[in-house]
């Protein structure tokens, strides 16, 4: 579909957006080519200079020309008074004014009209500031109601009527700020491909880069209104009544939780924020310090030349261990968590765990050296924390012994940074159900390739006075939703959490996705020995290519952005290499690149930040725009499922789910669950075998039985409990093939549980009728003398 199309489409969805407001994308799409048919001849009669497109043409008392009438046929103004369509052109324009005045400027003389750019130069500069004017009306109209609401909040409620009542105001504003997000981005859009258009049929005067700077400027795009959320959320917090749980203040923490990734795509973000705030406030330890409801983190993971690591979490082996050194703001670290995470197997029932301590900035360099001892460590504990009890000061030297050994031992050093801004959803240190959110995600190497090493220069992070190469650098073009459940056992998953994670339709499961992994697999392709799964997605595809040196090839189709330094303002004379993009400094001290907004009402931050340009981004994510979420698919029937199930049919565009990313190559999965499943299937088809040879056995007794006439009584009850158990084993193989497939099936799409709760009850039900069966009629056998 075209995007004239689906900008019309769009607009005609949703109504309440001003048609006064709008970008006239059909407008400006037909200057540009009228322009472009001017200049294309080095001779151009007057007679066409003087005459614009009927789409264009405006009698200055309101009357317009008919769009049918061909351009090239000489027109007057004000001889028409046909209202512009939108067909073919995409565009949706303002109501024309009425047939009466139109009539008056019929009675004018003829009105000739000459357009060049300038005037095209005028319609977008006007159309930039309906935009901005427009925006900053809805925006204050939403900070008086969220202001009146919280207020309102605050004071109580007497019935549990005005507590609903509370509840769906709050939603409503939420969804009346989506409504607003989905217009600003999909106008931002139709004005960066007008602006594609007019440096493609005007190359003379080039201006793509001009305004996309401007408007990259314009407070709807450099504005972070994420504290919006923030509010929202404390708002359905007060109204559910949380509760907080009592913060953790030991020497060294752990955390045993089971945790699922996703990605979320740059257009759903907004979309997925609000749907988790109104189950989970938002939790920052310093959240009134923030601008908006995100924080930036930054983690710096260790690993060896040989990328141990690296391959150890990449296969998942038992006990495969991840170092990493984190912190957190954008100013300089106060505290360094050191944190280790253990890999367990989750098929035995075992739980990865986290685990972590803090150190000084200046600590970090002699505890990876092996000065810094644990004895030393547990010193300055004291002095900073001298109430912690015995049994902390022996998990804190556990745990630090621990991992100054694998840091000593193994030769770690810092490999790669991960850096991204994250907003955490839970009750206040209550850890049974936590949702974070990375947006702004990149990851970069953390040795340069023509520099001293973090190791060599005696430092923990990157030298943030060195420039930062493309090829140093990758941005992650989608945000990453983690889901950390820590429950009681036999404690069901929250329902909302699986409605948001199935049925939503805007999460994208990534089994055991890693954004350390991730950044060696694109930033250190000549050292790594295998790739994860996940890195051959074609979303991921431009992002990549970007990353890589110029020798590269260009993706059919698609576009690499050019490479080469380019020159602009630094702080402390550090900058992201990049080009056709605005340079990101990096700041002083360890913080690296400082990331832009993560939720503004353009959404440009998520496309900058993945350095291609949006019309790739959206048709390799097949999107048209908004942040509706895409339809479900239709239900399948009982033979449809069955067809399915064993592979008999293949999945067609209305089976697959629209918003489900490609993949190329299988999710890695443990043999021994196939294996498993395969011993499932031999064990029923045992049991079905056993049942037909009890039926067998009971036909021939039933003969036997049948030589005598005083028996024949006694034969029939028996053949019918034969005739009934052996057609029931055949119907047991069909079963079991059926199980068989349907859990292959969900084993390789990592989906749900795995327990028949029909098949064992009914398979017990048949062999206990056919036992009794048996007992019965060899009782009734001797009973009767045979």
């Amino acid at each position: 579909m075209k995007f004239g199309e689906s900008y019309a489409r769009a607009i005609s969805n949703h109504p309440e957006w001003p048609v006064t407001t709008i970008v006239a994308y059909g407008k400006l799409k037909t200057m540009i080519k009228f322009l472009g048919e001017l200049t294309s001849t080095q001779q151009v009669r007057e007679a066409e200079r003087r005459f614009v497109p009927p789409s264009l043409s405006f009698d200055p008392t309101g009357g317009a020309i008919d769009e049918k009438v061909p351009v090239t046929s000489p027109m007057l103004l004000g001889q028409h008074n046909t209202t512009p369509t939108t067909e073919g052109s995409g565009d949706v324009e303002a109501p024309l004014a009425s047939s009466s005045s139109s009539t008056a400027a019929a009675e004018h003389e003829p009105i000739f009209v000459e357009i060049t750019e300038n005037d095209f130069f005028d319609e977008i500069d006007r159309s930039i500031a309906k935009l901005g004017a427009y925006t900053n009306a809805r925006l204050e109209e939403l900070n008086r109601d969220l202001m009146q609401l919280t207020t309102n909040v605050e004071h109580g409620w007497d019935t549990e009527e005005e507590r609903v009542s509370f509840e769906e105001m709050a939603k409503a504003i939420g969804e009346r700020f989506l409504s607003l997000e989905s217009f600003i981005n999909i106008q931002y859009t139709a004005l960066y491909k007008i602006l594609k258009k007019h440096d493609k049929y005007l190359p003379a005067t080039p201006i793509y880069q001009f305004y996309r700077k401007r408007m990259y400027q314009q407070h709807w795009v450099q504005g972070d209104y994420s504290r919006m959320f923030v509010k929202l959320s404390a708002i359905h917090s007060t109204l559910r009544g949380d509760k907080a749980g009592v913060q953790d203040k030991g020497a060294s923490q752990g955390f045993v939780r089971s945790t699922k990734k996703y990605w979320v795509k740059a257009e759903d973000v907004s979309s997925v924020k609000l749907a988790l705030s109104q189950h989970l406030p938002v939790f920052q330890m310093k959240l009134d310090e923030l601008r908006g409801d995100s924080q930036l983190t930054n983690s710096v993971y260790l690993d060896n030349q040989s990328l141990e690591l690296y391959h150890g979490r990449l296969e998942k082996y038992p006990g495969a261990i991840a170092m990493r050194y984190r912190w957190y703001g954008d100013k300089e670290p106060e505290v360094v968590f050191v944190e280790r995470k253990t890999h367990k197997e989750s098929w035995k029932g075992e739980l990865s765990v986290k685990e972590r301590f803090t150190l000084m900035p200046e600590q970090v360099v002699p505890f990876s050296e092996g000065t810094y001892t644990v004895d030393m460590a547990v010193d300055d504990l004291l002095k900073r924390k001298p109430r912690t009890s015995a049994a902390e000061l022996d998990d804190f030297r556990r745990l630090f012994t621990e991992c100054q050994d694998q840091v000593v031992g193994k030769q770690l050093e810092p490999m790669m940074r991960t850096q991204y801004m994250r907003v955490a959803y839970q009750i206040p240190f209550d850890a049974s159900v936590r949702v974070s959110l990375d947006t702004n995600l990149l990851m970069m190497k953390e040795n340069p390739d023509c520099a001293p090493s973090c190791e060599e220069a005696g430092r923990w992070f990157r030298d943030p006075s060195l420039l930062v190469k493309r090829t140093e650098v990758t941005y992650f073009p989608h945000a990453v939703l983690e889901v950390k459940l820590s429950l009681a056992e036999g404690e069901e998953c929250p329902r909302w959490v699986e409605d948001l994670v199935e049925r939503s339709g805007y999460l994208t499961l990534v089994h055991k996705m890693s954004k350390f992994i991730h950044g060696c697999a694109v930033l250190l392709p000549d050292m790594v020995q295998s790739m994860p799964y996940w890195i051959d997605d074609l979303s991921l595809r431009p992002s990549i290519l970007h990353s890589q040196p110029d020798r590269a090839l260009t993706p059919r189709g698609g576009h690499v952005p050019r490479s080469g330094p380019s020159r602009g303002s630094s702080v402390d004379n550090a900058s992201v290499v990049d080009d056709d993009h605005q340079q990101r400094p990096m700041l002083s001290g360890p913080r690296a690149i400082l990331l832009p907004p993560t939720t503004n009402l353009a959404g440009v931050p998520y496309t900058d930040s993945t350095k291609f340009c949006a019309e790739e981004m959206a048709s390799l994510l097949n999107t048209a725009g908004g942040s509706n979420p895409p339809p479900r698919p239709p239900r399948r029937g009982i033979w449809d499922s069955t067809m399915h199930a064993l592979g008999l049919r293949k999945p067609t565009s209305r089976t697959v789910q629209p918003y489900m990313l490609p993949r190329k190559i299988p999710m890695r999965i443990e043999p021994k669950t196939f294996l498993a499943n395969e011993r499932t299937f031999l064990n029923w088809l045992n049991m079905a075998v056993h049942l037909g040879a009890i039926g067998t056995a009971l036909v021939g007794f039933s003969i036997g039985l049948s030589t005598t006439e005083a028996n024949q009584s006694l034969a029939r009850p028996v053949q019918l409990v034969a005739v009934f158990v052996m057609p029931v084993s055949v119907v047991i193989c069909l079963y079991a093939s059926w199980v068989f497939f349907h859990r292959a099936d969900r084993i390789r799409k990592r989906e749900g549980s795995f327990d028949d709760r029909i098949g064992p009850p009914v398979l017990a039900l048949i062999v206990v009728i056919a036992l009794w069966g048996t007992f019965i009629a060899a009782v009734a056998q001797v009973a009767s003398g045979g």
